[in-house]
């Protein structure tokens, strides 16, 4: 288990603060404490089996997290709908398609789970909401709400997420961090603007 907290990455930085915030409502805000809820989180079922064991689709992060009762979800709930593709590409493949870029992915055993949780996933309904939708539903967000973006391109789902934080004049604000300013950062708009 690696934790890097010098710099963060958007999954990062939405794994580290809700493990930080969930030792503190435990009332034991202690670095075991800290160092258990990231691996419950980043680990499929929580538990830290290899490579494959990884969640690295955020979409099945979320997933699982939400299957243990971690995180609840509000997708469906705010009326989104099903998610495909064009010409019905897949929506999990990046790892498998670009091996180069995952060299434990070169070990025939790792490459074959891989594929299995890939495969896995494009058999599941995808609900999303769609821009359009978010300036509606900015009232509905909380502070603390995870965002997950969807991106156009394929192979993956979800290109970046963060969090919601309601500024004082009530907009749903994105607290995320971002790769283009090089730290964590606050939205000047609401998250509809945003996306």
């Amino acid at each position: 288990l690696s934790i890097v907290l010098d710099t963060f990455q958007c999954v990062s930085f939405v794994e580290t603060s809700l493990s930080l915030a969930r030792c503190i409502w435990k009332t034991s805000p202690d670095e075991e404490c800290f160092v258990n809820e990231v691996r419950k989180s980043r680990y499929r079922d929580g538990a830290l089996e290899g490579y494959s064991s990884r969640l690295h689709y955020f979409y099945d992060w979320l997933n699982n997290n939400m299957e243990r009762g971690r995180l609840t979800p509000l997708t469906k709930e705010l009326g989104g709908s099903p998610f495909k593709r064009r010409n019905n590409a897949r929506l999990f493949s990046i790892m498998t398609q670009r091996p180069e870029r995952y060299p434990a992915l070169l070990n025939p055993t790792t490459y074959s789970h891989i594929e299995l949780v890939e495969d896995a996933l494009n058999k599941e309904t995808v609900y999303v909401l769609r821009q359009p939708q978010l300036k509606e539903l900015s009232a509905h967000l909380r502070d603390g709400d995870v965002v997950a973006v969807v991106t156009t391109s394929r192979g993956i789902l979800i290109s970046h997420t963060g969090f919601i934080i309601k500024a004082p004049d009530g907009r749903s604000r994105f607290l995320h961090a971002s790769s283009y300013h090089k730290k964590v950062v606050i939205s000047e708009n609401d998250i509809a603007d945003y996306i």
